[in-house]
């Protein structure tokens, strides 16, 4: 008697400790209502974690744009200006420089159709002349003379030696009898009157 007493003892205390643990595990399992909002919070903070990492990301994204990439770009843009500017100043150089080969082939045709006619002179002392005003201006014959010194030693420009040798070389070859010393003798004769006449015209 006192044995099954004890038996029935035994399984009470059992089946209350199932209730307890049966009770408790239901209180303490969320529901599904429960299930669903937790899982909701939990998803809504994965994405508020991953949105922070794409705004962290998009930052140093921000960060790395220096505008490194612009200035490049500007540096390309200006090489390729400067390497047209370059091209069309040497375009420019070329042209100015065919210009000038023209201006000089037409001085040396002037010059020389000059020369033709004054050779056509009948005495050496008017082909020294033309030859002198095809040769230089007028300025320089009055401000110059054939040694770059007056009479009275006063330093002056002195004309061209190489233009002076050529007009007595063309005045001998055709007056092969008039000595040099002649001729230069002309040629000052003819600076001393340009330098009257420009003297004048300045003080006009």
């Amino acid at each position: 008697m006192l044995r099954s007493t004890t038996v029935l003892q035994q399984s009470c205390s059992m089946a209350s400790n199932s209730v307890n643990l049966l009770y408790f595990t239901e209180k303490c399992q969320p529901s599904k209502k429960a299930k669903s909002a937790a899982g909701q919070d939990i998803i809504e903070l994965l994405l508020s974690q991953h949105g922070s990492c794409q705004d962290g990301d998009s930052a140093h994204s921000d960060d790395r744009d220096d505008g490194s990439d612009d200035v490049e770009t500007k540096l390309e843009f200006l090489r390729r200006q400067n390497g047209i500017l370059k091209d069309r100043l040497d375009e420019s150089a070329k042209k100015v420089e065919a210009a000038q080969t023209k201006i000089e082939d037409l001085e040396r045709t002037i010059l020389k159709v000059n020369v033709e006619k004054a050779m056509l002179a009948k005495d050496y002392g008017k082909l020294v002349c033309q030859l002198m005003r095809t040769g230089f201006t007028r300025e320089d014959m009055a401000t110059s003379s054939l040694t770059g010194k007056s009479k009275s030693g006063e330093t002056r420009n002195k004309l061209d030696e190489k233009k002076v040798e050529e007009m007595i070389r063309l005045t001998l070859l055709k007056f092969n009898g008039v000595s040099r010393t002649a001729i230069r003798s002309k040629m000052a004769e003819k600076m001393k009157d340009d330098r009257k006449a420009y003297h004048l015209e300045e003080q006009k």
